[in-house]
């Protein structure tokens, strides 16, 4: 063979190898999937019942549907809640942020493209959409305390060779102004410098109507053609089908009854449309519907009471009948805004940016009615106007109870049972007040009575204190009954998965929370107290050999419990509760505080959260645990400082503006007081009850060290003291009773 057919050879072997190990080609454009986003703005599951229309009522029985946690930064208002789902991020707006433009529409007698490139050296084409706001949107979100892009969802669609497009708009005049403007929809699907790669916001899609809301309305026709010529040339449409909203922000001009018919005529008219806009787009299409905002939201942000869960449906090749849920919530039934824009990028097969907050959304088969998520809406909202009159009874009851203990102890010589036992009373009822919270409110017509839930609650548990209190037995058993309970409770509802925690008193709020599993900073407050308090009084009644032993178990289930990721997921609980139970072990056994013993247990701390988060990562699980990881790691010093700073600033507005902060200052003067008179008294209580002063220890380091690493701040050793505190109380009343005793 000569030289050259060798080669030549050679090189067709090499190019058959290289043929059949090459990747697949990309897909082409025919193959590529279709996304319509479609906002259906303004309304909730109730107008949904109301409707009762056929087409929507079919849409929700044969697909998945989920409440929709519309939180943003702050109160959620329509602009923040656009920028957030094509942010990824919990975003922030101010009133007139945002104006969306065809790039050829007239803008202060200038085109909008034009405008924008003044605004920010962007250039648009014909036939893009404009976001003039976009200098704006990024001043707005300058001072969160977090990284956001905006645009970043249709940024990264480019990026990947998707074209994003809009329609529609929620406008309340023809004529063309920046107060009736309302086409938040374009912030929703634009990329980072602005633009949107083909749509019609305009003017064009409305019609004329002296029967509806402002006398315009959606032209059905319109928004179908144009629906049909953005399937041909883009990839993810974002459709704003703005008669409810119009609904919604005319129902201030009309009556109640009439408001209400209004927007069920909407969402009618909006039912239709979806109905033919499906039929146009195909089988092979997935729809996304969402109301992006409760009732009332408008440009500027709503008020608290105003806020709610609205719903969240999608159809189309992947998802079957059931429930939605996500990694972000795992709950059957409850997704965030932000789980949308992974949802859209995980369809594309597009890999999020780092700042993302949110989970791609799933199907679970467990299905929840119309109804039930309506009346799951109903709790929320009632469990949010009840949180804080449950927590005022709480906090006042507490300052009470230490005020007349320590009038009791200052200004009564000679304090006797009858004192004693009212006290023991006030005590175990304080005590027991925030476990009986976490049943009262599952049951529905406590529920959405916020007065009710808060009654109840007291009623059960002053019931138990008084059969506590009459109890012949050691003056430390009832306070062991309560530190067990609230203990042993928390624990079996944060491993069988934590159903009392969601919607109630001391919980997570489905509505303003962030969390939707494992344990949340309220409820970890309450568990490390009762822990620590129950293995003090271990130490007080057994042998310290045995008290050793069963509170090293304690300890040990605790740190299990709040930090595996499958249960509590709890970061900062990890730390505190290492540090908490390190300090008390560290006193019991009388070993001073130094480098020496800080290390070990620094070094502990470390090896936690390196097993729990390993594991987060290998399961796949993408916990807030993992997420802060990903953060750091895609962020680098930024993304530490992002985090270290978003924690500082929510401590100090929590430290200024929460009553538990002038709660935890009253207590705390009240202690000092009592440290100096009666004189020695306490000095006496802490030398008898070693066990109990080693409890103080370990609350005092946990709390501090609670509320460094914590978004709750001050609530956090407020409420851990809110259990340690009226125990020293009780037992100083005890004290001073034996001691009138020997005096006799």
């Amino acid at each position: 063979m000569s030289l050259k057919r060798k080669y030549l050879t050679v090189f067709l072997i090499l190019a058959a190898f290289a043929l059949i190990g090459s990747p697949p080609q990309a897909a082409s454009a025919e193959d590529k999937p279709k996304v319509v986003f479609v906002l259906i703005d303004n309304i909730t599951w109730d107008d949904i019942t109301k409707a009762n229309d056929p087409f929507i009522n079919a849409l929700v029985q044969n697909n998945p549907a989920a409440l929709l946690n519309n939180r943003t930064y702050g109160r959620p208002s329509r602009p923040r809640a656009a920028i957030s789902v094509g942010s990824g991020v919990r975003a922030n707006a101010l009133p007139g942020s945002v104006n969306g433009y065809n790039a050829t529409e007239a803008f202060d007698g200038v085109k909008a493209g034009d405008v924008l490139f003044v605004r920010t050296g962007k250039r648009a084409k014909p036939g893009n959409i404009v976001e003039l706001g976009l200098p704006a949107i990024i001043a707005d979100n300058s001072y969160i305390h977090q990284e956001m892009v905006p645009g970043a969802m249709g940024q990264l669609l480019n990026d990947n060779g998707f074209k994003a497009a809009v329609l529609g708009n929620s406008d309340t005049s023809f004529e063309s102004d920046r107060e009736s403007d309302n086409r938040e929809i374009v912030s929703l699907a634009m990329n980072s410098s602005g633009i949107v790669d083909y749509g019609d916001v305009g003017k064009t899609v409305l019609v004329q109507d002296p029967t509806v809301p402002y006398g315009i309305r959606a032209n059905d026709t319109v928004y179908l053609k144009r629906l049909q010529e953005l399937l041909g040339v883009a990839d993810f449409i974002a459709i704003d089908f703005g008669d409810t909203t119009r609904a919604d922000l005319y129902s201030t001009y009309v009556l109640e009854a009439r408001a209400e018919r209004l927007r069920i005529a909407a969402l009618k008219r909006a039912s239709a449309f979806l109905e033919q806009a499906m039929e146009v787009a195909g089988d092979d299409t997935i729809f996304i519907i969402a109301s992006l905002s409760p009732p009332g939201a408008s440009a500027a942000p709503i008020s608290g009471d105003e806020e709610q869960l609205t719903p969240v449906i999608i159809s189309g090749p992947g998802f079957e009948s059931g429930s939605l849920t996500s990694a972000a919530t795992r709950r059957a039934g409850i997704i965030n805004n932000t789980d949308i824009t992974m949802t859209i990028l995980d369809i594309f097969g597009v890999t999020p940016h780092y700042t993302m907050v949110g989970s791609k959304v799933t199907v679970t088969p467990k299905k929840m009615s119309v109804e039930r998520m309506n009346a799951f809406n109903a709790s929320a909202v009632g469990i949010k106007s009840a949180r804080r009159i449950a927590v005022l009874t709480f906090i006042y009851l507490q300052i009470a109870l230490y005020v007349v203990a320590a009038l009791l102890l200052l200004y009564v010589r000679k304090a006797n049972k009858r004192y004693i036992g009212f006290m023991k009373t006030l005590i175990l009822t304080s005590m027991g007040f925030p476990l009986f919270t976490f049943f009262a409110s599952k049951v529905q017509f406590l529920a959405v009575n916020g007065v009710l839930l808060t009654i109840s609650a007291l009623a059960v548990s002053l019931s138990l204190a008084v059969v506590l209190a009459a109890l012949k037995v050691n003056k430390l058993f009832p306070l062991a009954v309560i530190g067990c309970a609230t203990m042993f409770t928390i624990l079996a509802d944060v491993v069988l998965g934590a159903n009392l925690q969601l919607n109630t008193i001391f919980g997570y709020d489905p509505i303003r929370g962030s969390r939707f599993f494992g344990i949340g900073n309220e409820a970890f407050s309450i568990l490390l107290a009762s822990a620590l308090l129950t293995v003090g009084l271990m130490l007080e009644r057994w042998k310290r050999g045995v008290a050793l032993a069963a509170g090293a178990v304690v300890a040990l289930t605790v740190l299990v419990v709040d930090g595996f990721p499958a249960y509590g997921a709890d970061v900062g609980g990890i730390i505190a509760i290492i540090a908490a139970f390190t300090a008390m072990g560290l006193h019991v056994q009388e070993i001073k505080l130094n480098y020496k013993t800080i290390l070990p247990a620094g070094a502990l701390i470390g090896l936690a959260l390196f097993a729990f988060v390993a594991y987060d990562f290998m399961d796949g699980s993408s916990t807030h645990m993992g997420r802060t990881i990903e953060l750091i790691a895609g962020g680098g010093i930024s993304g530490i400082l992002t985090i270290a700073s978003r924690k500082l600033a929510t401590n100090f507005m929590v430290l200024r503006y929460s009553t538990w902060s002038y709660f935890l200052l009253i207590i705390m003067v009240l202690t000092v007081a009592l440290s100096y008179r009666p004189v020695g008294l306490l000095k006496k209580l802490f030398a008898r009850h070693k066990g109990l002063t080693a409890s103080v220890t370990g609350a005092v380091v946990g709390s501090t060290v609670g509320f460094a690493v914590n978004d709750s701040g001050i609530l956090i050793p407020a409420i851990i003291m809110s259990y340690i505190f009226p125990s020293i109380a009780y037992l100083m009343l005890w004290e001073r009773y034996d001691m009138n005793k020997q005096e006799l």
